[in-house]
């Protein structure tokens, strides 16, 4: 019987429990060349990371017999080595798409997924595609996985009969570690067999619970080596042709970014004469809406290894560089005047940012950019006198961020942002303190932050916001529940963005999760949300001030489902509905009034077939409808993607976006009566927005690739009714005469950008760029006019055509001494 009982506790403990796997490094004294080739001694009696996973569509089966994956591991003073083999049978039928850095198609891969601090947390990632593709990302549970993120690496891939292989040089350089004698790293790899879309891991991961890095394996054997010194430059140099209306103008312009090893965890990144002009366009929209128009930022000063400041919205980094504190228009000039140069954005005279880890967990980051003044030069035509006007000042842009690892992938973290500006102008400061806590058994989670704005102006405002939400992570069944606020003089605009102020809500979700394939599908999930919102204090309204009428705005609620099935085709829906209306404070573009809303709902479902096939084609399509108003709202939204690869090298995407919106209500003006009584309109309209892409890349080998962009957007509102509305303090709205000769709001908004790309990485961490560009942005009155009309309204002979060339080249300390 005491047998018996000995042999199931021991059974039991096995079955949930898991051994962490380990793997041995040697050391290596003689030189490892990146061939793919393993004809070194060291390589010769090497033990084999092996045994690999299946990671998903399933959980935990063994890896085919005729595709084993075996790994063996070296090192030396300088860098850590992977030679690795992926055995396949039917290596023939590997589908070999080419594409450029950080992008996964429809290729073989295998991923070294590195943790040097051992913590779990904080991971480097390295990518090799059967193609000799690299891809590199920073990985940590709070941003997730940042490919902006790059590295200089080496990698090599030979083919064979009936294997592949790799070989890895990743240089200390490139990685974070300290200074011990006998190193603590973990690690964990991973197989994509793109022809069965299965993946593998060495170490089994649980998906149902926990974050990745918890369930990595350890190397063994790495002593006595040192974090190097980490210097590095990227000296480049620039020439800029553009034309436009006859207008020529060249630039030739020299800078240096810089990578510095402050200490053996500590790194300064820093810009000098930053050159930012081949970053790409943006997609910009028409916007009618009350709010600024948020767009990612595309320079990889500001996108590279920002994950200790990217919480809450703090950071929008395109205030760094970006629209001036004053603008001036032509009708802000005096008679005979006309602007030299009228600049719209402020010019960054350097920037840099310092990010590290210490030994006992603690992150630091520090962010720092200075703008110069930016001025308007005006001339006056009769006269030839000249004047300034000032744009923008001189300006500091200040983030500082300090984060503590605690057990189970927990953390906490103070932030602090600050904006310092010449002269009279306003000043910003924010303080704010975050936390990620998560139980022992990583089953739950309590995350949440407090934050505090001043901003300093004629008259200094303090402002806060807050949340905290409770989580359920594990098992197939998850929820989600919070709380959030914003005060009405919260704003850190300044430096990051939040536009919805005075407002609170009670959220959550429930979600069921497919982590098992099933008969039907290999993964899937489908859940319920809602969110409760509510004036965080009552307000005056200024159309009605004897008018009151609770803090209760809104109940938005919906379902949200997605599918895979066994044939890897994909499917969703989605359906959401305001079931009691909504009161909106913010369209009316007057505080204190709010416009009331009627039930909506929305409809949406979309479908995206199996990207190994040639050709594939996304689909979406919607169905929305506001069920009472003074006239019926309703609308409808397709868009058709085709995914085109004739062969390997090429790969062609279009695609087409159609939105239609019939009787739409929008904001029209704001105006003051003789009374003194403010008036807001709104007027009946009809909105339509096509967008047309053409995306094309091709590559000649993963070193030089060509991509080809070209997008033509056209957004349309017509009120061609002339139906026009006066806003009552009740928030109903009144048929009003509104006189189209102060303000006519139809417009006609139309985008054209094309942009064609080679990059040629001709040595580690070196690149030469050619890029050809134009662009032109048209905008009129004539909103009635069909797509084709209004495309020829277009004034082609203002394209601006920009030709540059970029030269950017690697110096790296470690290779030159």
């Amino acid at each position: 019987m005491y047998r018996f009982l000995i042999l199931f506790l021991c059974l039991t403990f096995s079955a949930f429990s898991q051994t962490t796997k380990q793997v041995q490094a040697y050391f290596s004294d003689t030189k490892i060349k990146i061939d793919g080739v393993f004809d070194e001694n060291i390589w010769q009696n090497t033990t084999k990371a092996k045994d690999f996973v299946m990671f998903r569509p399933g959980d935990g089966g063994p890896e085919p017999k005729n595709q084993k994956t075996e790994v063996k591991i070296a090192y030396t003073e300088k860098a850590i080595y992977f030679a690795c083999t992926l055995y396949d049978s039917e290596i023939e039928k590997a589908p070999k798409q080419l594409l450029g850095r950080d992008q996964f198609g429809n290729a073989d891969f295998f991923g070294v997924i590195l943790n040097p601090s051992g913590d779990n947390i904080n991971d480097f990632e390295f990518f090799v595609q059967i193609t000799g593709n690299q891809g590199d990302a920073f990985v940590n549970p709070t941003s997730g996985e940042d490919f902006s993120w790059n590295a200089v690496w080496e990698s090599a891939v030979t083919t064979h009969k009936d294997r592949w292989q790799i070989e890895y040089r990743i240089p200390y350089s490139a990685l974070r570690f300290s200074n011990e004698g006998t190193q603590n790293w973990k690690i964990n790899f991973h197989r994509q067999i793109r022809a069965k879309r299965e993946q593998y891991s060495w170490s089994y991961i649980d998906r149902s619970k926990g974050e990745i890095g918890q369930y990595h394996g350890e190397i063994i054997g790495i002593k006595n080596i040192k974090p190097p010194l980490r210097l590095s430059l990227f000296p480049f140099t620039s020439a800029y042709y553009s034309e436009k209306n006859g207008d020529r103008e060249s630039q030739l312009k020299l800078g240096l970014d810089l990578k510095y090893g402050i200490s053996e965890n500590f790194t300064l990144d820093m810009t000098i004469i930053p050159d930012f002009g081949q970053v790409g366009f943006d997609n910009t929209v028409l916007n009618l809406g009350p709010f600024e128009q948020i767009y990612n930022d595309q320079r990889p000063f500001f996108t590279e290894g920002t994950e200790l400041f990217n919480k809450g919205n703090l950071l929008y980094s395109r205030r760094i560089g970006g629209d001036n504190i004053v603008s001036i228009d032509t009708e802000d000039l005096k008679e005979a005047e006309e602007f030299e140069e009228n600049p719209s954005k402020s010019k960054v005279l350097n920037a840099f940012k310092i990010t590290g880890r210490t030994k006992n967990g603690i992150g630091i980051g520090v962010l720092n950019a200075v703008t110069g003044n930016t001025y308007a030069d005006i001339k006056n035509k009769k006269t030839g006198t000249k004047r300034k006007t000032l744009l923008n000042p001189l300006s500091l842009y200040n983030m500082v961020s300090i984060d503590k690892q605690l057990k189970n992938s927990s953390s906490i973290t103070l932030l602090n942002t600050l904006v310092l500006r010449e002269g009279h102008f306003k000043d910003a400061q924010v303080g704010s303190l975050w936390w990620y806590l998560n139980s022992n058994s990583r089953k739950y989670n309590l995350n949440g932050h407090l934050t505090r704005s001043f901003v300093n102006q004629a008259e200094d405002k303090i402002g806060w916001d807050g949340d905290i939400e409770l989580v359920k992570l594990a098992d197939e069944w998850k929820f989600n529940l919070g709380y959030d606020f914003s005060s009405k003089e919260y704003d850190i605009n300044d430096f990051g963005y939040n536009f919805q102020t005075n407002i609170q809500s009670i959220y959550g979700s429930i979600n069921y999760r497919i982590l098992k394939p099933t008969k039907n599908f290999n993964s899937g999930s489908i859940s319920y949300w809602y969110n409760v919102e509510a004036l965080l204090k009552e307000q005056e309204n200024p159309l009605d001030i004897n008018h009151k009428r609770g803090i209760f705005t809104a109940l938005n609620t919906g379902i949200n489902a997605n599918f895979t099935s066994k044939k890897f085709h994909s499917y969703g829906f989605g359906f959401n509905t305001t079931p009691f209306g909504n009161y909106d404070y913010f369209d009316t573009q007057l505080q204190g009034a709010y416009i009331r809303y009627k039930p909506f709902i929305n409809t949406s479902f979309w479908v995206s077939p199996d990207y190994r096939k040639k050709l594939a084609i996304d689909f979406r399509g919607g169905y929305n409808e506001q069920l009472q108003m003074p006239f019926r709202n309703n609308g409808f939204n397709a868009r058709i993607a085709p995914r085109w690869q004739p062969n390997d090298r090429w790969l062609i995407i279009p695609s087409f976006t159609y939105n239609r919106i019939y009787n739409d209500l929008g904001w029209v003006d704001k105006k003051t009566n003789t009374a003194g009584t403010p008036e807001v309109y709104f007027g009946k309209r009809h909105r339509t927005n096509i967008t047309s892409t053409l995306n094309i890349s091709y590559n000649i080998n993963p070193k030089n690739t060509f991509n080809l962009n070209l997008r033509h957007y056209n957004s349309k509102a017509d009120y061609y009714d002339n139906d026009f509305f006066l806003l009552q303090g009740n928030g109903a709205l009144k048929k009003s005469d509104f006189d189209l000769e102060d303000t006519d709001p139809n417009i006609n908004y139309t985008v054209y950008n094309f942009d064609l790309r080679y990059q040629w990485n001709f040595a580690p961490g070196s690149f030469l760029t050619l890029l050809y560009r134009n662009n032109i942005t048209h905008s009129d009155k004539i909103a009635s006019e069909d797509y084709l009309r209004s495309l020829n309204q277009v004034k082609w002979e203002e394209l601006q055509h920009i030709f540059s060339i970029n030269l950017v080249y690697y110096l790296d300390y470690q290779s030159i001494f």
